[in-house]
């Protein structure tokens, strides 16, 4: 059997009693805690109707947000920090509510910022919903790329060492948050 994405049960050795006697992978999604220690792994949950499901990347949760609709919207919650190091979150479909949560995405791709929101069809919502409203993007060139994609910021602090959103022939609304640049907070490129 196998566990929580740090430990596996192997035959000769079903009969430990924690994690630390064990070797590798798994974890149960419906909880986000491994099975036999209970510590929380996941990094994002997503709900779409009334199902919730924990995942251990955000990639994974990001691709679950994605088959969110218009009628069935998802909200990708973070549950961590992430830093995608010279990566870049893509985004390219669905219509969900990433909600920080309170939790910092951070990351220094210079080409796509930290998340790269592209597709006609995709309409993104981001928020955070904790109370102390910390929730933070933070990238190196940017911190949210949108291209031909609809952004709505409502909450929490985006923020680029040139631009906190970079817009390319998208429809990026902001009601709320803080979006800040070196260059400007936002760059917008329209047809």
């Amino acid at each position: 059997s196998s566990y929580c994405g740090v430990y596996t049960i192997s035959s000769e050795s079903s009969s430990a009693s924690d994690c630390s006697e064990l070797s590798s992978v798994g974890f149960d999604s419906t909880t986000g805690l491994c099975p036999v220690c209970k510590k929380f792994l996941a990094v994002a949950s997503v709900k779409i109707g009334e199902t919730t499901t924990y995942y251990k990347t955000l990639n994974e949760a990001v691709t679950k947000a994605g088959e969110g609709t218009e009628t069935a919207p998802a909200t990708l919650t973070l549950l961590a920090d992430i830093d995608l190091g010279s990566g870049y979150q893509e985004i390219k479909s669905g219509v969900f509510t990433l909600d920080l949560n309170g939790f910092k995405l951070a990351g220094t791709n210079s080409g796509y910022g930290v998340l790269y929101i592209r597709g006609s069809k995709t309409n993104i919502t981001i928020t955070d919903g904790s109370a102390e409203q910390a929730g933070t993007i933070t990238g190196e060139s940017y911190g949210v790329y949108a291209s031909s994609s609809t952004v709505i910021i409502s909450d929490g602090t985006i923020s680029g060492t040139e631009y906190g959103v970079y817009a390319d022939d998208s429809t990026v609304t902001i009601s709320g948050g803080t979006i800040t640049g070196t260059g400007r907070y936002l760059k917008d490129y329209l047809k």
